[in-house]
């Protein structure tokens, strides 16, 4: 994969098989099928084309998914089926869901999440001032004024999801096998703790797998999908 990717190459290293050949011709039409194509860039301009090794990269990590027991699966189709259900448009910096924000800040770009009634309200907080947070011009002027480290720290005391793109820590999968269990008839059972979209997506691909998958919410902090499209909540997590 000669393209640089980020995490995406790097799973694809760990698996230490090669991703399959595929010719640019078939990987575009993968790709704008799979109703992830129309998404990208801005809804004012074309949709962005994506490296060859995107689409073969996600078609070995389905694989690989298969060989260790889980469903046959569309690697790209798995991109557009939120879009499929919500009749979501490309937003440019912001996330498809409208929740989720790429902001310049002093030194570099955030992203800033506020899926949460409770994340929005916490904004004069993480920024240290008394704004109203619903105008998001006045937001995106403070946030500018403010180095990326200092709000990390603070938003990670309020809990406000806020990321620095290219700042994750290196936590490679780890895969552990095992021999025989007792009861090996029975389904594993997996409790998910997670929300949003990659957590429950991976419950639902463990389900799909035949595990019992088992959800688990804070009465006081539930799933922030559920204030969203209850289709796509439903397909994640029936």
């Amino acid at each position: 994969m000669a393209e640089d990717l980020g995490a995406l190459n790097e799973l694809v290293l760990e698996l230490d098989r090669p991703p399959p050949d595929m010719d640019p011709s078939r990987a575009l039409e993968r790709w704008a099928g799979s109703g992830a194509m129309v998404l990208t860039g801005r809804a004012d301009r074309p949709p962005r084309v994506v490296p060859v090794s995107l689409v073969s990269g996600l078609d070995l990590l389905a694989d690989w998914l298969t060989d260790l027991g889980g469903p046959k699966v569309d690697g790209p189709a798995l991109l557009g089926e939120r879009a499929a259900v919500s009749a979501m448009q490309p937003r440019g910096t912001t996330s498809l869901g409208g929740d989720a924000h790429l902001v310049d800040a002093e030194d570099g770009t955030v992203c800033l999440n506020l899926a949460r009634p409770e994340d929005l309200a916490s904004i004069p907080a993480l920024l240290g001032t008394d704004l109203d947070p619903t105008d998001w011009l006045a937001v995106r002027r403070a946030i500018t004024r403010r180095r990326r480290e200092d709000l990390t720290e603070v938003a990670d005391l309020l809990g406000i999801p806020l990321g620095v793109p290219g700042t994750a820590a290196d936590k490679p999968a780890l895969v552990r096998q095992g021999g025989s269990r007792p009861g090996a008839e029975d389904p594993i059972l997996v409790v998910e703790f997670g929300s949003l979209w990659a957590a429950p997506l991976c419950g639902g691909l463990l389900r799909q797998a035949g595990c019992r998958v088992v959800k688990v919410e804070s009465s006081r902090r539930p799933d922030g999908a559920r204030s969203g499209s209850a289709a796509f909540f439903d397909l994640l997590n029936a």
